[in-house]
């Protein structure tokens, strides 16, 4: 028999309540059951959730192209940017190290005639200071050609640069990738690569 009907006898009254615990789990699950069926309508189906997807993915896809496009046609300026800015520093350097072994007998208004930007307000002298031998030596063989070591210490010299022959040789030593040197019969001769 189903707990919550009276038994048949009579001794009972005609209508016997159930137990609590009937309620509280009977009641449960029914009130589960109800705000499913209620909620179900207000959750998004996994249907909608696969379209919803489906329309990006092809919106995204359509904007992909786009972008494709314009980076196609952007591509040929981009390049052309990219070899400029290594062009101009390039350039920038070896203004630079132009000016550092000029050195100081430069005037910010020489400089300014002869460089287009902001290197008039450069301090020749602190820049030679943090110029490196190599530099200068690099920057006064690419106006003087091969020449004898002795001879590039005499021009350096005529700058107002001393180094001594031994910081000549180690710093062209150093800078193999740089420079060339050759003996001919007890000179020694240093050019830059390539010239």
């Amino acid at each position: 028999m189903r707990p919550g009907r009276p038994p048949l006898n009579n001794h009972q009254p005609a209508y016997v309540l159930p137990d609590a615990n009937y309620f509280s789990t009977d009641t449960r699950n029914v009130l589960t059951y109800l705000a499913s069926i209620l909620h179900t309508p207000s959750v998004a189906r996994v249907r909608d959730i696969q379209k919803s997807v489906k329309q990006r993915l092809s919106a995204d896809s359509k904007k992909l192209d786009s972008i494709y496009r314009e980076m196609n046609k952007l591509r040929s300026a981009y390049q052309r940017f990219r070899e400029l800015t290594i062009e101009e520093k390039t350039i920038r350097e070896r203004q630079l190290r132009a000016l550092a072994l000029l050195g100081s007998d430069l005037t910010e208004a020489s400089i300014a005639n002869l460089t287009a930007d902001d290197l008039a307000t450069i301090s020749v002298s602190q820049l030679r200071d943090k110029t490196p031998l190599w530099e200068l030596i690099a920057e006064a063989l690419e106006h003087l050609g091969d020449t004898r070591i002795f001879e590039l210490q005499a021009l350096l010299a005529q700058f107002n640069i001393r180094p001594t022959r031994q910081a000549i040789e180690s710093a062209i030593e150093t800078h193999k990738d740089v420079f060339t040197v050759r003996k001919e019969e007890r000179e020694k001769y240093v050019s830059l690569k390539g010239a």
